[in-house]
C-alpha cells in the first residue's frame, strides 16, 4: 500500500501544479467580483430555504391529511365488506376498528 502511494506521488504533485494557477485565478476572480459571489450565495440561500419551508409545509399537510386519509380507508374498507360478503364481515371490521381505538 505504501509503495502505492510512493508512485502516485509525482502525479500528485503534477496535478497540484497544474491546478494551482487555475485556483490562484479563480481566487483573483472572486475577489474583483465580490457582487456577483454575494448573490450567487443569497441565491442559493434563499433556494435553500425555500426547500425547507416547502419540506415543512409538506409534513404539516401530511400531518393534517393523515387522518381523513386513514378515515377514507376504514369507509373503504366497510364498503368493499358490505359488497363482498354481507354485513357480517363489514360488522367485525367495524369491531375490530373500535378495539384498536379503545388500546
Amino acid at each position: 500500500m505504501l509503495t502505492v502511494g510512493l508512485e502516485l506521488m509525482p502525479a500528485i504533485g503534477e496535478l497540484a501544479q497544474s491546478i494551482t494557477p487555475l485556483v490562484r485565478q479563480f481566487s483573483a476572480w472572486l475577489r474583483e467580483n465580490p457582487a456577483l459571489v454575494q448573490g450567487v450565495a443569497k441565491v442559493v440561500g434563499v433556494i435553500w430555504l425555500f426547500n425547507g419551508a416547502l419540506n415543512i409545509l409538506r409534513l404539516g399537510a401530511n400531518l393534517i391529511a393523515s387522518p381523513f386519509i386513514r378515515l377514507i380507508d376504514i369507509f373503504l374498507k366497510v364498503k368493499a365488506g358490505l359488497a363482498l360478503g354481507g354485513g357480517s364481515r363489514a360488522l367485525s371490521v367495524l369491531k375490530s376498528f373500535g378495539n384498536g381505538a379503545k388500546a
